[in-house]
Formats: C-alpha cells, sequence, structure tokens
C-alpha cells in the first residue's frame, strides 16, 4: 500500500513523513513543500494535476472504525520505535530548533518527539481503514497543538478519537484523531475542480489562486477583493460551492498576487 501520511506545519505546507526514518530529518532541515496544489488565475486553461492517485470505488459503504484494532496497532509501533531510539537529538539541533520556534529547548524537544513518535497512529489508521482512506495527517496548527486529521470515503458524520501515548518520553501525552468522511476521492476532486476552471475565472475575474487542499480534502479560492465583506465572501463561497458541487472556502485578499 502506498504511504500518504504527512506531517503538516500548517494548513499549506507539508512535508512527507516515512514511518521507517521518522519526520524529524524533514522536519530538522526545513524541506518543506507546498501542501496545496494551485493554479494561477492568470494561467485559466492550466489544469490542476495530482500524482498519480489509487483508484477507489466512490460508493464505498461506510463501517464503524474499530478504534481498539488502531490503538493496539498504534502502541506496538509506538513501542518498536521507542526501543530504537537513543538520543537522536544533538544539544546544537535542539538549540537551533529552539530558536526557530521562539521556544525553550524542551519545548522544542517535546515537539519533535511528537514528530516522530506520530507516524505510527498515522501507519496503525491506513493499515485498519485501507482503501478507504483518503489521506492522513498530523497538523500542527497555529497555537503549536498537534492532532491528526483523516479523510475517509463514507457519508457517516465527523468524529474524533483521542490516542494517548503509553510508554516512555510520551506517556499520558494525548492527540486528538478528527475524522472527516467525504463521498468523492482526491482525484474526483481535482476532476471537478478542472472541470470548472474556466467558469470560476469568468464568474470571480479577480481570482488570484484556485487550490486543491489535500489536508482537509477541500477546495480553496482566494480572490482580490480588498473592501469585500463577509456577506460577500459568504454569498460567493455559497455560489462556487453550488457551481463545483464541492465545498469550497472562499478567502478575500488585500493586494493581488504578482505573476
Amino acid at each position: 500500500m502506498k504511504n500518504r501520511y504527512q506531517i503538516c506545519q500548517n494548513r499549506y505546507t507539508v512535508a512527507v513523513a516515512n514511518v521507517s526514518t521518522g519526520a524529524l530529518t524533514i522536519s530538522m532541515a526545513l524541506l518543506l513543500a507546498s501542501c496545496a496544489q494551485s493554479s494561477p488565475s492568470n494561467y485559466k486553461s492550466m489544469a490542476i494535476t495530482q500524482p498519480a492517485p489509487l483508484v477507489r470505488p466512490s460508493n464505498v459503504t461506510t463501517t464503524p472504525i474499530n478504534w481498539e484494532h488502531i490503538t493496539a496497532a498504534a502502541d506496538k509501533l509506538y513501542q518498536e520505535q521507542v526501543e530504537r531510539h537513543a538520543g537522536i537529538y544533538a544539544p546544537h539541533t535542539l538549540q537551533g530548533y529552539a530558536d526557530q520556534l521562539g521556544t525553550s529547548t524542551i519545548e522544542a524537544e517535546h515537539r519533535l518527539l511528537i514528530q516522530f513518535y506520530s507516524p505510527s497512529i498515522l501507519a496503525a489508521i491506513e493499515r485498519e481503514l485501507g482503501d478507504t482512506v483518503i489521506g492522513v495527517y498530523l497538523v500542527e496548527d497555529d497555537s503549536s497543538n498537534f492532532r491528526i486529521i483523516t479523510n475517509v470515503l463514507g457519508t457517516s458524520p465527523p468524529e474524533q478519537f483521542i490516542y494517548t501515548f503509553k510508554q516512555s518520553v510520551l506517556q499520558g501525552e494525548q492527540i486528538p484523531i478528527d475524522v472527516r468522511y467525504s463521498d468523492k476521492t482526491e482525484s474526483q476532486v481535482v476532476a471537478l475542480l478542472n472541470e470548472n476552471m474556466d467558469e470560476i475565472w469568468a464568474r470571480y475575474p479577480d481570482t488570484q489562486t484556485v487550490e486543491y487542499d489535500p489536508i482537509y480534502h477541500a477546495l480553496s479560492v482566494n480572490i482580490y477583493k480588498p473592501l469585500g465583506t463577509e456577506t460577500t465572501r459568504q454569498t460567493i463561497e455559497n455560489d462556487l460551492t453550488k457551481l463545483v458541487k464541492h465545498p469550497i472556502t472562499v478567502h478575500f485578499m488585500s493586494a493581488p498576487l504578482l505573476f
């Protein structure tokens, strides 16, 4: 099964995490790439391209998630990583990361440990849910709290599970797992966007970027409208969501992008 777990520093920035190596090397090296697939507004014929997606049926029946199985598998993978872990953070590395974050070396190490060990949870989720998984991501939000976002094929309402680390350095640490269901695969959503790109441009010529956000399995449109009101934004958002037939978030920009 192709790995799709990723470590995300914010909504649109992502570094791929590998269970065998951990996310630390990528995080510390600051090798971050854009998570969104974007198309500049002055290239309205440009199609959004994606890596070759896994082909899954779109009419998957939602089955309850067995959190006991996921927890047991994650605990086992986590323990295996703990046994391999032996002071992987050199003092100068921790200090450099702490300086970057503007925090103490203790807090910096705590964040790095979460990033290093969390792929065990991500891997367990993907193993349990199999090909119904659209994507699994570890996200660090603006308040520096970590959570796992899991997008799954199905029609159930969103749900949340709290995973608790049970051994070693992170014992007692908890991380929420947010599960979001969708009746469309990633390739289907991107196809809908490509089909409607010209119409989005025609309706809103000041559109700057149109993006697929894999973390939230959603679409985002950025429009140059410095004096736009919240009411206007919601009206455009509803219009485009109806057009594309998938949730779209509209953001107003105070200055145009320079292409």
